[in-house]
């Protein structure tokens, strides 16, 4: 899986996810590599678009896995 770098994130470097298998991948600057399984598609979509990605990690994806 390719990761998409996320440009103007004080937090986040990259993000990728794989739809088949519902996981969500976040390269965080520090280099640390986060996969969160089980993450919905629109979840994924609305991290795409969401202005702040790490934000968004915070309250929608790291407190739910």
């Amino acid at each position: 899986m390719t990761l998409q770098s996320v440009y103007g994130s004080s937090n986040v470097n990259a993000i990728g996810y794989d739809e088949p298998t519902k996981t969500l991948i976040v390269r965080f600057k520090g280099g640390s590599v986060y996969r969160y399984t089980g993450v919905p598609p629109y979840v994924w979509r609305a991290l795409l678009g969401a202005d702040s990605k790490g934000r968004f990690l915070a309250s929608y994806v790291t407190r739910a896995a």
